[in-house]
């Protein structure tokens, strides 16, 4: 067991937004307390550009890090005129700034391999990705040099020459005239062409067929990998007491036949048993099925071996999953009203023999 005792533990969704708070205080507190102004100040989470006069620089320094003990700033000084921000070599070429695509040292150079079972419009994706962070990052006579990078990068990676040929000078052709494109594009005309996106597992053929099936409705598929390398690996943590999973679809047997409730929640599984124990106490009109069993044929259920069928975060989903398991539970108590928005389709392959 660990007691943090100082900063924002990992993981917690406030922590970014109280994060941005102390760091755009620190930068009020900071600027406000130096007696010159910098030329220019830019700052992108905790990385900050700027420029000062050289006798300047150990002053700045140390107002940054006075500002807090545990807040301090490492300085990176421009060399040969160049200095890197991020993904961008910034280079004062004779008062004129040009702009390059740079990488860290630590790049691998790997990316989506060709031969993935993945869509075919993910590598396409790929390739409209990196020249659009290759040429938006860089002055035009960087532009060959780094075209010529994703060539080589991407062939290593499996991509056909003749596919990057076509689809590198189609989207720099593209970045180059979007300012005129941007122009012709009213909103009416975006509005139009939008489209409605779901998920579904990915199966080479099958997916592309159905991609042109729904065109004209509109809808536009996105392919899921629907098995991965995240059961090969521990996490590293503990894994939850049942009761303590969120996000699940339940199922609680009954004491007395072999009748069982099942059911779906997003919250703790032990949170929602509580509210199955104290429905009994409520109006009638709010019983649940378990509710009802356990009133008209004078049985309990055995909270104690309550289980877990399906895993599942989002509610639309976990709701479909919640119909499937009462269909291939045929002695579940729950009411038919339960699986009614379920198509009959799916029902004679899911209910067991």
């Amino acid at each position: 067991m660990y007691a943090q005792t100082y900063g924002l533990p990992m993981g917690s969704p406030l922590s970014p937004i109280l994060s941005d708070l102390v760091l755009d205080d620190l930068e009020q507190y900071c600027l406000n307390k130096l007696d010159f102004k910098p030329s220019f100040y830019f700052k992108y989470v905790d990385n900050i550009i700027t420029a000062v006069p050289s006798d300047k620089v150990a002053e700045m320094l140390s107002v940054f890090n006075s500002f807090y003990l545990r807040l301090q700033f490492t300085p990176e000084l421009e060399s040969n005129h160049r200095i890197s921000f991020l993904d961008v070599l910034i280079i004062n070429d004779n008062q004129l700034i040009k702009t390059d695509w740079i990488h860290m040292a630590t790049w691998s150079r790997r990316y989506l391999n060709y031969h993935s079972h993945h869509p075919r419009s993910y590598k396409i994706g790929t390739i409209n990705c990196l020249v659009d962070r290759a040429i938006r990052l860089s002055s035009m006579e960087f532009h060959n040099k780094n075209l010529s990078l994703i060539q080589q990068v991407l062939g290593k990676n499996d991509y056909p020459p003749s596919l990057l040929n076509k689809h590198i000078q189609f989207k720099y052709d593209s970045i180059l005239s979007s300012t005129i494109l941007n122009n012709n594009i009213d909103a009416t005309t975006a509005q139009t062409n939008q489209k409605n996106y779901t998920s579904i597992p990915y199966v080479a053929g099958l997916f592309e067929s159905l991609n042109r099936t729904f065109v004209k409705y509109k809808i536009q598929f996105v392919g899921k990998c629907a098995h991965d390398l995240t059961s090969m690996f521990d996490s590293g943590k503990d894994p939850l007491p049942p009761g303590m999973r969120s996000g699940v679809v339940y199922k609680i047997p009954c004491n007395q036949c072999n009748m069982s409730y099942i059911g779906q929640t997003s919250t703790q599984l032990h949170t929602r048993i509580t509210e199955h124990k104290r429905n009994i106490h409520e109006h009638e009109d709010n019983y649940t099925a378990l509710t009802r069993h356990s009133i008209d044929f004078y049985h309990s259920f055995n909270y104690s071996q309550a289980s877990i069928i399906d895993v599942e975060p989002l509610y639309y989903d976990r709701l479909l999953l919640e119909m499937c398991s009462i269909v291939a539970h045929p002695n579940s108590v729950n009411r038919k009203q339960d699986i009614e928005h379920l198509s009959n389709i799916f029902t004679s392959v899911i209910r067991p023999l």
